[in-house]
């Protein structure tokens, strides 16, 4: 008989007392799963605190989930008291009879009907079409569609969070640079993303903040370490002459390099979003004052985040996209609510949650995901492909979890751990056996 793993077996756990299907001890004692447990990711049993009827005495205790039984030995579980509170050893072949530490002998339950239950599984994970499940997540109960996208949601964050408290560690100013290097790169957008970043990591946020109350001074240091300042040229404008005059004494006094002038790219840009526009923008942002991580962690909602981003660049580039580039067509060049919006996501909100996380309050944690609830919702590939599923999209809370919910369960076919996925795998082993009553399973 085909052995899946334990993460499998942990998952068709948690559904069996759905199945109707009829449970048995290897010694003929009836089971029923009042409770389940709850699943457990330290050390220990699989799930605690389960309610369980065994013959005619219900019990509370941990449940063990094991391939075979004789893993129970190979583990060294016999020796070890943390599992003398199991009290079901639930395994995919029984081969072996489990005794607790203070030799005493523990109820064994193989998995009923698993042959058919992993046909079941396999059929959905092999499914060619994302998500696999079809309408399954659509189908399911809104209340519990909610929570699961929450769930998600929250496991992304505490994920980036992990990655933001590293950068953290490694900044010379902390949480204000590092929040500094992740806004610059949400200004860059995808295409720009990297050269934003690299432009911010190699740009001291400590050197920007000693001249933070003038702007040219901003300017010139940034288009400088952008690689954007290079020979001087018979035609260049004041403005750009004037920049390079700065740019050469600052870079002295600092101790300043550029990052090469290659990096940036332009290709399949808009003028707006061309990488001088969202430098200036950047300068223009840092010029409003020190401390833009504290403003952005105490603004409240996102109106005030919107006025706080929402800059704009100086008058030069009301008539320019590009340094040494031809005059445009006038026009102010403010920092737009789409380009806000990915700031938002990809800057504020994790980093709001990660600062919460750093400091056990769990009060602007749940702050920060209705902040991310009041956004509105992204458009993509991805969350269109679950759109087509009759999956309600409303805000970015849904959409930021259903990313990752594609990223982490979907696309690596680990139905088993999604609740819609489950959903599949009960429906369907009912329907097998639909008007058959208490469907006792082969084993």
């Amino acid at each position: 008989m085909r052995i899946p793993s334990e993460d499998v077996l942990q998952a068709l756990w948690g559904q069996l007392h759905r199945l109707g299907v009829r449970l048995v001890t290897t010694a003929g004692e009836r089971v029923e799963i009042l409770n389940p447990g709850y699943s457990n990711h330290d050390a220990g049993p699989d799930f605690r605190q389960a309610t369980l009827k065994i013959g005619p005495l219900t019990w509370v205790g941990d449940v063990e989930i094991h391939a075979r039984a004789s893993d129970w030995y190979r583990h060294g579980h016999q020796d070890d008291a943390a599992y003398n509170t199991v009290i079901l050893h639930v395994v995919a072949q029984a081969d072996a009879d489990a005794v607790r530490a203070n030799g005493q002998p523990i109820a064994t339950m193989e998995f009923p009907d698993l042959p058919r239950l992993l046909e079941i599984l396999d059929t959905l994970r092999t499914s060619l079409e994302l998500p696999r499940c079809g309408t399954a997540l659509a189908d399911l109960n809104p209340y519990l569609r909610e929570q699961l996208l929450t769930r998600t949601v929250t496991s992304r964050l505490q994920e980036k969070s992990q990655a933001i408290l590293q950068e953290v560690a490694e900044a010379e100013l902390g949480w204000e640079e590092a929040f500094y290097w992740q806004v610059a790169r949400s200004l860059g957008l995808r295409i720009n993303a990297e050269p934003m970043h690299h432009l911010a990591c190699n740009t001291p946020l400590k050197c920007l903040y000693k001249v933070k109350d003038e702007l040219p001074t901003l300017e010139a240091i940034l288009f400088g370490q952008a690689g954007m300042l290079g020979e001087s040229l018979l035609d260049d404008e004041a403005y750009v002459q004037e920049l390079r005059r700065e740019y050469t004494y600052q870079q002295h006094r600092f101790g300043l390099h550029p990052i090469s002038l290659g990096e940036w790219k332009y290709l399949r840009l808009r003028p707006p979003s061309f990488p001088e526009v969202r430098i200036a923008q950047l300068a223009a942002l840092l010029g409003q004052g020190a401390n833009l991580f504290s403003r952005a962690m105490e603004a409240k909602g996102a109106g005030e985040l919107q006025r706080l981003f929402g800059v704009q660049a100086s008058r030069y580039w009301d008539t320019h996209y590009r340094l040494r580039g031809a005059e445009a067509k006038r026009g102010v060049k403010t920092v737009g609510a789409s380009t806000i919006h990915v700031v938002m996501l990809n800057a504020v909100v994790p980093f709001r949650f990660a600062y919460a996380m750093a400091q056990g309050d769990t009060y602007t944690q749940a702050g920060t995901l209705e902040l991310l609830a009041s956004l509105p919702p992204e458009e993509n590939s991805v969350v269109a492909r679950f759109r087509n599923k009759g999956i309600p999209v409303e805000n970015a809370l849904h959409t930021q979890a259903l990313v990752h919910l594609n990223r982490t369960l979907c696309e690596p076919s680990r139905c088993h751990l999604c609740p819609a996925g489950c959903h599949v795998l009960t429906a369907s082993f009912s329907r097998l056996h639909e008007g058959e009553g208490e469907y006792e399973g082969s084993r």
